[in-house]
Parts: structure tokens; C-alpha cells; sequence
């Protein structure tokens, strides 16, 4: 797709289109052209020198699709936070979040600890159930997950430590870290069958008896 084309839209429109090309490998787009605060996005997929519109990203994939990510997810809510266009107030996902603030609204939330400036965010987070599963420590500010802060004994956040990708646990930072001994799992035992299939080449025909052999 020309550049051109999208300069002379976006001279029109304020700046507000975007492209994106897919091909067939992988869930990375092959090109991007646009500004990062755009309006709409044009999705293409191409195949065999042709272009397909789509409709949304995650008809390519059957599942949910971030273009500010660009990856698939499985839940809004399960969504990376640092995700720059998910709204980490009521969790949804896409070029029009994170929620813009309204000077005439603003609502704390008692469940949450969340401070809302926009009415239809927190009109959101309550019918979505986001309230339940995502609080705001009033202590030190941080927006923590209700599921993952509650496994393995562990009783909800605590200030000072986050989550390690290394070992696994949450920590203090400062304290330093260390890799988990990996756990030797017992063998299961197994039945190998090997099949043997040989065709003598002398024999004439196109449909000629083979010898299997089983061992």
C-alpha cells in the first residue's frame, strides 16, 4: 500500500489513520505506517500479491489482538498492564484507552480504591466485574491483580515487593534473586512400535504388494 495514500487521509482527518499489513506467518504485522495517535485503524492481510481487508485483528487470529502489543491475548482483564492502550481502571483494550479523563465527573471507588474521572470507565469496571479483581494500593499507589496475589498462600499485596519472572515468587527487588532447581519428573513408561515397509522395484505395475515388517 502506497504511503501516499495514508499522508493524504491523514491530511483530511487530523492524523487519525493507521496501517496495518499482515501476511501469513506469525501474528507480527509485516508493515505499519501511520502515527501512534490514531483514530482508525486500516487492517490488511497479504497473500499471493493481494490485499484482503479485515474487519478487526483478532479475525486473522480467533482470539483477541493488541496493535499497541501487537500479540494475541485470551482476556482483556488478563491483558499486560504496561500495555500503553489498556486502561488499567476498567481493563478494556484498543487505540481508545486508556479511558480520557472529563473534567465535569470524578468517583472513588470504595471496592477498588480507584480514582475515576470518566464515567464510562467506571460504569465499566463495575459491570465487568474488573472491581473485584483489580485494586489500587492507597499505600504506595500500585494497581495490583486480585488472582495472582492470592496463590500459594500468599494473602494479597504487599508494598514493597513484585513479582519475579526468574523464580516465580513475589519479592523485594533489592533482595536479589535466585533460579528454581528444576524438578526431575519420573519416566513414564513407553511402547515403541517400528514398521517396516519395503517394495521390490523388479515387479512391474502400478499397484504392487508391499512387505511390512514388525518389530
Amino acid at each position: 500500500m502506497d504511503s501516499s495514500v495514508v499522508e493524504y487521509w491523514n491530511l483530511l482527518n487530523k492524523g487519525w489513520f493507521k496501517v496495518y499489513i499482515f501476511g501469513d506467518l506469525g501474528e507480527k504485522p509485516i508493515y505499519i505506517y501511520g502515527p501512534d495517535n490514531f483514530d482508525t485503524s486500516i487492517i490488511l492481510f497479504y497473500n499471493k500479491e493481494h490485499f484482503d481487508g479485515v474487519r478487526r485483528a483478532s479475525d486473522l487470529f480467533g482470539q483477541p489482538y493488541c496493535l499497541s502489543c501487537e500479540s494475541v491475548y485470551n482476556r482483556k482483564s488478563n491483558h499486560s498492564i504496561s500495555c500503553k492502550s489498556r486502561c488499567s481502571n476498567c481493563s478494556r483494550v484498543g487505540h481508545e484507552f486508556p479511558c480520557k479523563n472529563l473534567d465535569n465527573f470524578f468517583e472513588h471507588c470504595n471496592g477498588c480504591r480507584k480514582e475515576f474521572k470518566n464515567e464510562n470507565c467506571f460504569t465499566h469496571h463495575i459491570t465487568s466485574n474488573f472491581c473485584n479483581s483489580s485494586k489500587k494500593c492507597e499505600k504506595c499507589g500500585v494497581i495490583w491483580d486480585v488472582k495472582d496475589n492470592n496463590r500459594n498462600g500468599r494473602e494479597g499485596h504487599i508494598c514493597s515487593e513484585r513479582y519475579c519472572t526468574t523464580c516465580g515468587s513475589y519479592h523485594d527487588p533489592k533482595r536479589g534473586c535466585y533460579i528454581k532447581p528444576l524438578v526431575i519428573k519420573p519416566p513414564k513408561a513407553y511402547r515403541i512400535i517400528a514398521f517396516d515397509f519395503e517394495t521390490m522395484q523388479y515387479r512391474e505395475g502400478i499397484r504392487v504388494k508391499c512387505t511390512m515388517l514388525t518389530s
